[in-house]
């Protein structure tokens, strides 16, 4: 059997891509679970193209040729498509070293079941969650014979039990950086743009090179309250910096606020949250985003050296200043 993988997006054109497939003689096209209803594909398969297995996001599969169902055995997360071949149409996060869980996980399943294991990934982002793709292919002894690349949409076509491309994978800083940059994208999709702090601390250098990264250093403005806090990182990026004192706003609030205690404390946050909205509400930017969603101040500290060590290597300058390290 010729097996083609679609590494997609959540809204693919999905008659295209089954249409590329059937170019190259597949007999049979895996979708992982995509944000189009399984009718709606089968509308636009109807009559045309090789055997098509899709999942939706409310968690139904499907075997569609030309456009119409036909048996398929589901058993928990994998379907029998073919005699040997268990497919698992997926929707997995990324996680930091979760492509090597999901190895083992499918090996187990081919051990166990003597059957080919062919893994279908989403990849890019849908509602602030970040999928990677790391679509895979794994024969009963364990075998890997087929792997796509991670964060980018990939046809992986292979001619069963044989074997086809097998991508290189990221380190985990790399992964984790890309996981970052599409986050990014994905949330600033209506906006193209976005507005971060400068604090002068690495979290926020970090933030604001991983926006550049994503959306080029033209679509990042970087506020800062002192110059010193941002000036550097700005001439060694090309992000659009301004400086805005938010001292004085702090002490307008206190001069008609008695405050104290942590109320005080988050104070000068909170105004500075409010110069950033508004300066994005004016421009039609994003704000209010974390690009580093939470993200481990130690794993912070590798991301940082990680890049600068990326930079350094392509004879680039490093984006983050040394004495922020």
């Amino acid at each position: 059997m010729r097996l083609a993988l679609a590494q997609t997006g959540p809204s693919p054109a999905v008659e295209s891509w089954a249409a590329r497939a059937a170019a190259q003689g597949a007999e049979l096209v895996v979708f992982p679970r995509l944000d189009l209803p399984i009718d709606a594909v089968a509308e636009r398969l109807a009559g045309r193209g090789p055997a098509v297995l899709v999942g939706d996001r409310a968690g139904s599969v499907a075997l569609l040729r030309h456009g119409a169902p036909v048996p398929c055995d589901v058993d928990g997360s994998f379907a029998a498509v073919a005699e040997g071949l268990l497919v698992h149409v997926g929707a997995e996060p990324f996680e930091v070293r979760a492509d090597d869980d999901r190895l083992e996980r499918l090996s187990r399943v081919a051990a166990e079941s003597g059957a080919v294991v062919a893994g279908v990934n989403l990849v890019g982002g849908r509602d602030g969650v970040v999928f990677d793709g790391d679509s895979l292919v794994v024969r009963p002894d364990g075998a890997l014979i087929a792997r796509a690349p991670q964060f980018v949409e990939r046809l992986l076509v292979l001619d069963l039990p044989g074997s086809g491309e097998i991508a290189p994978r990221l380190s985990d800083e790399a992964a984790a950086w890309q996981a970052l940059e599409v986050g990014l994208r994905d949330r600033a999709r209506a906006h193209g743009s976005v507005v971060l702090p400068l604090t002068g601390r690495l979290d926020a250098a970090v933030a604001a090179v991983v926006a550049c990264d994503a959306l080029g250093p033209a679509n990042v403005v970087g506020v800062a309250a002192r110059a010193d806090d941002g000036r550097e990182l700005a001439l060694r990026t090309g992000l659009d910096f301004r400086v805005e004192p938010i001292q004085p706003m702090v002490d307008s609030f206190l001069a008609n606020l008695t405050l104290g205690g942590a109320a005080l404390g988050r104070l000068p946050d909170r105004v500075r949250g409010v110069v950033l909205g508004s300066l994005a509400d004016q421009e039609g930017r994003l704000s209010g985003h974390d690009p580093l969603g939470g993200v481990p101040s130690a794993l912070v500290a590798r991301l940082a050296r990680w890049r600068n060590e990326e930079a350094e290597r392509r004879g680039e300058e490093a984006p983050i200043p040394p004495y922020l390290m």
